[in-house]
């Protein structure tokens, strides 16, 4: 398996087959990578690289499993995970559970979110698209040091 890293980037609007398939992005896709599907808020669908997952079960041996909650969530949460891989189409297979998770109809939004991907309902999206009012807001937590979110994309652009 490779270990290069995604960038996932990009809207792309994807029909879901009668077998529950769906065709990854062509830019989101390295051959013999390992992707992990898991529910995510508000009916969504994260799409994981295996590198990043990697990076979360590392944090999630440091939890204590004696903690009852922590555990119900984990166990909660890993029945409905999903490992997944393209096959030679491109297409990576959803269960019947994420697909009823996130309201999958035959049209889907497959969005990137830079260290993942997000696969959305269309209505769902095309609603949640349009109130963009706090994006920047939400992105300014990010930072430290005063810099807010425009700041550091100014930098990144070499703008003074």
């Amino acid at each position: 398996m490779s270990e290069q890293e995604i960038t996932f980037t990009g809207e792309y609007v994807h029909t879901l087959d009668g077998q529950r398939r769906v065709a990854v992005p062509r830019q989101w896709r390295v051959d013999g990578m390992k992707y992990y599907l898991l529910p995510g808020r508000d009916g969504v669908l994260q799409l994981i690289p295996d590198y990043y997952f990697k990076d979360f079960l590392n944090k999630v041996r440091k939890i204590s499993l004696t903690n009852a909650k922590i555990g119900r969530a984990l166990a909660l949460l890993g029945s409905r995970a999903q490992e997944c891989s393209c096959d030679k189409q491109g297409r990576i297979s959803l269960t019947q559970k994420l697909k009823d998770h996130a309201s999958l109809d035959a049209e889907l939004v497959m969005v990137g979110a830079f260290t993942h991907a997000q696969i959305w309902n269309k209505a769902s999206w095309d609603k949640q698209a349009e109130d963009t009012d706090d994006v920047l807001d939400v992105l300014d937590g990010l930072f430290t040091g005063g810099d807010d979110f425009m700041d550091v994309l100014k930098n990144l652009g070499g703008s003074n």
